[in-house]
């Protein structure tokens, strides 16, 4: 059996089995820190894309939608806002992403378009996929306020 030095073994871990071998049974104790390096270092181009990527949003969509956001209080699990009820938070192409209905009436079944999020008087409801829907309680918090500035 053949012996890779490190960058042969590096190399040869994308296309040749031996490589492998030689890491099990020449580098014995080195192994799992051989296997932890390798997936670090084919890591590094999907974090840049990852950054990139959520730094572009950041800088468009993200802060359009940000913009948008009312201040909101939470007293004694209470919430109110500075703007009418119902809000709703659009996307730049207009489609409706949050809806704040600070109603009593309020219910996920309602959401127009494609909304995900409905905040109401004292609860947060987020529908994650199709059919499955999270609901967070809100009314334990005793004092909170949130704005677009904050976020």
């Amino acid at each position: 059996m053949r012996k890779f030095n490190f960058y042969q073994t590096f190399t040869g871990s994308f296309y040749n089995p031996e490589a492998y071998r030689d890491v099990v049974n020449q580098k014995k104790g080195n192994t799992f820190g051989y296997l932890v390096l390798l997936v670090l270092l084919c890591s590094i181009p999907l974090m840049f894309a990852v950054v990139s990527g959520m730094n572009n949003f950041m800088k468009n969509e993200g802060a359009f939608i940000i913009r948008q956001v009312p201040e909101l209080k939470i007293s004694n699990g209470i919430i109110s806002m500075d703007k009418e009820s119902p809000y709703f938070i659009k996307s730049e192409s207009g489609e409706i992403l949050i809806v704040l209905d600070l109603s009593d009436s309020a219910s996920v079944s309602q959401l127009p378009g494609n909304a995900k999020v409905l905040l109401t008087k004292n609860k947060l409801i987020a529908q994650q996929k199709e059919g499955e829907i999270r609901t967070y309680d809100l009314s334990k918090i005793q004092n909170f306020t949130i704005n677009a500035e904050k976020i």
